[in-house]
């Protein structure tokens, strides 16, 4: 967005706060309190000016953290004191004098909804509430320290300064200059956004970028994210968006409220929220997702627009964008990765795939998952990105500090809105599916079952197979003070079964089976929590019976980092487990899947007889040609290979799968020179095209936070093979440890390229 446009908002926002003064008059006044003579006269004590000591080096900004926001306006954070200054018409005199503030929020601010609040000087500041008390007195200058309420509603709060000596009153006129935000402050432990280390506090309030995690649990790939929460225009943009949502002013005091409405805001689904969502590929009226860098560009475009939605984004670019919003108000945020993640459509809180008696997959009900529907039966398995918050959850016993999820997709209708949590973790991670917010919907994400039916003759379905590990693998997001991934699945999850090589005893003999793992028992904890979920699901007996014991092991795997153009390979494994021969009839099929997990149609599949002698194993490699998928990519090139088998001596049944992702060369950058605040220096970008075809109308998205206010440049055609090298002068704001980050943009491309560079600006 550029300053012109900026500027107009901004002088909109003024004329707003003006409008307010219609509703209750704040005006300069002198009120008489009896009709005899006044006792004071000339000498009523007035202010003459008010220094909030808001510069970014001054004592409030640097105290309150929030010294990185590019505004002049003064932003403190909430139970914690900040000093003013006020110039006197004469010296203060406290046997006469009574001095007060008053703080105004919202269009009608009321003393019992905590909007209006009334500062009175103390002898001690009350850390628990509204006080304020003289620090210093020079002259006609008093120095004040005040302290505001823990639990205030954070906003832009009007100040008044009122004085009164014996009959007489004096009101400041409201000054837009002298406006004060107040936010969340997780260093505040009377806050419930508090959190106690301060490492984290810098990583989860403070550091405005990241890395948002992509790729499958076996290949994990990072994108670098410019959060840019202090950016000039985001704080009103962030505050415009619970406008937007009708978030009353008095409600703002709640992070947990708040966190919801964010939540249900940030998309367009039935609200006309932050950001419109997009699976299908078509991305010609808008911005493909892939194409964004950061939060900043979409939460301007939204705000200078009124509130029309941008278009378009998928979970990532969700996330960043909640994660943007909750670290400006200051509730300590990160997002997080989920590989393999499960979208329960019928709340059975397991994951149910359905074949026909031929093994051919049934899709009326293995049915899109992404659509908003309660009579769906199938969930998809994707990977998926949300948030983690950290307020206090008054739902939970001590100790009570624990994350919270919040999902911003519209994935899920929760009480009237497209929104998702926030929940806490401890309870999703011991099935706890019956607190608040949507935990059913968010344990099933990370810790159900893959059920496995097949038709049967007279049409009703039987279960030939569990998978007790299906979803919720390396959850992921950024440690704290590095650009290393941190696991975090041990806060969604009890340790589930492990995976190791089986061996089978035969007298002094141990046979493998298998050339990769098989699945052994999950710790007790783990169970316990899926089956006390399933309790409260729609198939409460799914686990009252016993799964029947298999001799025939079975395992697909696909090699990782594969370069688009490459050929695949797929390694099998058979192995028989008995002291008999088993007759296996093989299927190995090929399919195309959506981001979302969706199956776009096999485009290939084999069927084979394979016979195992007692105790054998059996490996075959299958190779996926380039001819053979090129003309079934699809975004982010991704594919499942599944293998399908019935046994014919026991009429075991079994399924398994994999995943695989194609992978484009990366976005290289580079810095010429030493970077200097306000001095121009180069920054210059490489990429080269791996493919034979052209890339067509590639645009170069770049930007920065303290570096660069994010900038499109029109590239144009990239020739297959060929190296597009361009330079682009930038001028740092910021000094201090920076990050510059691009991508490319074309609806050619078919996944992310992106790059980032590490600055240091002097």
């Amino acid at each position: 967005m550029s300053g012109s446009r900026f500027e107009e908002k901004k002088r909109a926002l003024d004329s707003n706060v003006q409008t307010l003064e219609e509703v209750q008059p704040i005006i300069l006044k002198r009120v008489r309190r009896d009709s005899g003579p006044s006792a004071v006269g000339e000498n009523i004590l007035t202010v003459k000016s008010i220094n909030l000591l808001k510069g970014k080096e001054e004592i409030n900004k640097k105290s309150h953290h929030t010294d990185e926001f590019e505004y002049d306006e003064l932003i403190v954070r909430r139970g914690q004191s900040f000093h003013i200054k006020l110039e006197l018409s004469r010296p203060f005199n406290p046997e006469a004098d009574k001095l007060l503030l008053e703080m105004h929020l919202g269009p009608k601010p009321q003393f019992g909804k905590g909007t209006l609040a009334i500062v009175r000087l103390v002898q001690e500041l009350d850390p628990k509430s509204w006080s304020m008390k003289i620090v210093k007195v020079s002259d006609r200058v008093l120095t004040l320290k005040v302290n505001s309420s823990p639990e205030a509603p954070i906003g832009r709060y009007q100040l008044i300064v009122k004085s009164l000596t014996l009959n007489e009153e004096f009101r400041t006129k409201h000054n837009p200059d002298d406006d004060i935000y107040i936010l969340f402050n997780p260093w505040c432990k009377a806050d419930t956004v508090y959190m106690e280390d301060e490492e984290r506090r810098k990583e989860y309030v403070l550091n405005d970028t990241g890395k948002l995690y992509r790729g499958m649990q076996r290949w994990i790939g990072a994108s670098d994210w410019n959060f840019g929460q202090f950016d000039q225009g985001i704080l009103e943009a962030c505050f415009f968006l619970l406008d937007k949502g009708k978030m009353p002013h008095a409600g703002r005091g709640d992070p947990i409220s708040m966190v919801r409405v964010v939540s249900a805001m940030i998309n367009s689904a039935d609200d006309d929220g932050v950001l419109v969502g997009n699976w299908s590929g078509d991305y010609s009226d808008g911005i493909t997702p892939m194409a964004w860098g950061g939060s900043v560009e979409i939460l301007l475009g939204y705000y200078s627009t009124g509130g029309e939605p941008v278009s378009f984004g998928q979970c990532w670019v969700f996330s960043g964008l909640t994660t943007t919003v909750l670290r400006c108000f200051g509730i300590p945020t990160r997002s997080v990765t989920n590989f393999d993640s499960a979208h329960d459509t019928d709340v059975s809180l397991s994951m149910d795939t359905y074949y026909d008696e031929d093994m051919e997959e049934i899709r009326d009900l293995n049915s899109d998952s992404v659509c908003i529907s309660k009579i769906q039966i199938l969930w998809t398995v994707e990977t998926s990105r949300y948030s983690n918050c950290w307020p206090f959850d008054p739902q939970l016993p001590p100790p009570v500090a624990t994350y919270l999820y919040v999902h911003t997709n519209h994935f899920l209708f929760s009480k009237g809105t497209y929104c998702c949590g926030p929940a806490s973790l401890r309870a999703i991670k011991n099935g706890l599916v019956f607190l608040k917010y949507d935990a059913p919907f968010i344990f099933a994400e990370v810790n159900c079952d893959r059920i496995y039916w097949q038709r049967k003759a007279d049409g009703t379905f039987e279960k030939f197979d569990v998978v007790k590990n299906a979803v919720g693998h390396k959850i992921s997001t950024k440690a704290v003070g590095s650009d290393e991934r941190e696991d975090i699945t041990h806060l969604y999850k009890y340790q589930e079964g492990n995976f190791i090589r089986y061996y089978k005893d035969f007298g002094n003999k141990k046979l493998k089976v298998g050339f990769s793992t098989i699945f052994l028992h999950s710790s007790e904890e783990e169970r316990i929590s899926v089956q006390t979920a399933c309790q409260y699901g729609t198939k409460p007996n799914l686990y009252r019976k016993d799964d029947a014991a298999n001799d025939v092991t079975a395992d697909i795997k696909a090699e990782d980092k594969i370069q688009i153009g490459s050929d695949v390979m797929l390694k099998i494994s058979l192995g028989n487990r008995s002291m008999d021969k088993r007759t296996v009839s093989l299927f190995v099929q090929s399919s195309a899947i959506l981001y979302t997990g969706v199956n776009k149609g096999t485009f290939k599949r084999e069927q084979e007889e394979i016979v195992l002698g007692p105790c054998e194993v059996k490996e075959m490699v299958k190779m996926l040609k380039f001819e053979e998928y090129d003309d079934h990519l699809v975004e982010h090139g991704s594919f499942m290979f599944t293998i399908l088998g019935r046994v014919k001596e026991t009429k075991q049944v079994f399924v398994k799968q994999d995943h695989a992702c194609l992978s484009s060369s990366s976005l290289k950058i580079m810095i010429l020179g030493q970077a200097e605040v306000d001095r121009e220096v180069q920054a210059k970008f490489e990429f080269t095209n791996s493919q034979t075809r052209r890339i067509r109308n590639v645009q170069l998205r770049i930007e920065g936070p303290g570096l660069q206010k994010p900038k499109t440049i029109y590239i144009g055609d990239i020739r297959g093979n060929q190296t597009m090298s361009h330079t682009e002068m930038i001028i740092p704001s910021k000094p201090g440890a920076r990050k510059l980050i691009a991508t490319l943009d074309s609806h050619q491309l078919i996944t992310e390229v992106q790059g980032f560079a590490n600055v240091y600006v002097k």
